[in-house]
């Protein structure tokens, strides 16, 4: 019965390691399609990542997410197709209200992320819950981000007016 488990594990070590090769291999081919990608896809890319992520009706272009590849790609696209430098952006962390005692450690890791100071944040929200596990990853956690243009609400209507066609076209 021993050995049919030592197999069993075995086989399962095998498959997990198949499937990070996979993901290593797509994950590969996609930053190799990105390097090759057009102005025009990467400007209906980020249209896209407005589309489903960015703020539509808060008076300011704003992206909220946890993930900081994805905030660089918009700061990019926002560079790239807008002319909007760093210093027209603010930053706003949302974490919960547990690691409030972290919110300095939290803030470093995003300013790190973006090459920035700490004078780029704004005020901190923080999220109240009634939950009050802590998890193993607790140290490892960094809540969301929101980038945030300053004084953008002609471009908000601008990029309205982007997400208007593919939202119509159905």
């Amino acid at each position: 019965m021993l050995g049919l488990r030592l197999g069993q594990l075995k086989g399962a070590v095998v498959q997990k390691q198949k499937r990070l090769d996979k993901i290593a291999k797509y994950e590969k081919e996609g930053i190799e399609r990105f390097r090759n990608m057009s102005e025009d896809a990467f400007f209906i890319a980020g249209v896209a990542l407005y589309l489903a992520e960015g703020t539509k009706k808060s008076g300011r272009v704003e992206l909220v997410n946890p993930d900081y590849k994805t905030l660089k790609f918009f700061i990019n696209w926002l560079a790239k197709f807008f002319q909007i430098k760093k210093e027209r952006l603010a930053l706003y962390l949302t974490i919960n209200a547990v690691h409030r005692n972290r919110e300095l450690v939290v803030k470093k890791f995003w300013a790190k992320c973006f090459s920035t100071s700490l004078s780029r944040f704004r005020k901190t929200f923080f999220v109240e819950t009634k939950q009050k596990k802590i998890y193993a990853n607790h140290n490892n956690y960094y809540g969301t981000l929101a980038v945030s243009v300053l004084k953008s609400r002609d471009l908000l209507y601008k990029i309205n007016e982007l997400i208007v066609g593919p939202l119509h076209s159905i």
